[in-house]
């Protein structure tokens, strides 16, 4: 729970890791009102390093947080990709399940990759405490059907209909498409203009695919009329 330090103030105070602070005002938080605050919104953004498990822990917090407010997270993890939604329902309520046959099942390594066990505990607290757990990427085959052949081919076949985003809008926006493609060209060098714009356009897919497993969510929430708070888990 850091915040980056971009303090535009005359006067900016000193801060430290593990501080919280709001970034409106630069001012650091305590951790019980920061808290407090969380649950008061429908929906939780939680951005976090690759791999930092003070990150993790951080999340845990949150989610332990909301449940003694009284209210029931459904979790949503970038992680996991739409076509490992099944086995990740199996393994969340048969608990003793074989892990790598959950991890194979779910497609883990085509997914995501590295080390399970760094994201493992956000799952097994939503086993042990019954929560829904959703994966919200698109499936990496339709994203890399993107980057060989581009979004408009991509949006004639069979797949992108199957995961329904022929009933999503991709937006391009003019000042996302410049910050993703300068960040693209220092990422990935080599490449050619048209290969930058096929990235930028599986980026588009991505973010739209993650946006709408939230909207999804947060709408079976509220039809659920259950006291729900939307957790998104993504790395940046």
């Amino acid at each position: 729970m850091t915040g980056v330090q971009t303090c535009a103030l005359p006067i900016c105070p000193a801060w430290h890791a593990g501080d919280i602070v709001d970034v409106k005002t630069g001012q650091s938080l305590d951790l019980p009102t920061f808290l407090t605050t969380l649950a008061r919104y429908d929906i939780v953004y939680l951005g976090e390093e690759h791999y930092n498990q003070q990150h993790v822990e951080a999340a845990l917090t949150v989610l332990q947080t909301l449940r003694g407010a009284s209210r029931q997270p459904v979790l949503t993890m970038e992680m996991f990709g739409w076509d490992g939604q099944p086995a990740l329902n199996e393994y969340l309520a048969a608990p003793g399940q074989n892990r790598q046959m959950f991890l194979d099942q779910s497609r883990w390594k085509q997914n995501w990759g590295g080390a399970f066990e760094n994201y493992e505990p956000l799952v097994n607290f939503s086993r042990d405490h019954r929560l829904i757990l959703r994966a919200m990427n698109p499936p990496k085959p339709l994203i890399r059907q993107v980057v060989t052949s581009g979004l408009e081919k991509t949006r004639t076949g069979s797949d992108w209909t199957k995961w329904e985003m022929d009933r999503e809008d991709i937006v391009d926006d003019q000042a996302y498409r410049v910050k993703i493609l300068d960040q693209l060209k220092r990422c990935h060098g080599g490449g050619t203009d048209e290969d930058y714009v096929r990235m930028y356009e599986a980026s588009m897919v991505r973010d739209e695919g993650m946006a709408k497993t939230v909207a999804d969510a947060f709408v079976t929430a509220q039809r659920d009329q259950q006291n729900r708070t939307v957790i998104l888990s993504r790395s940046e």
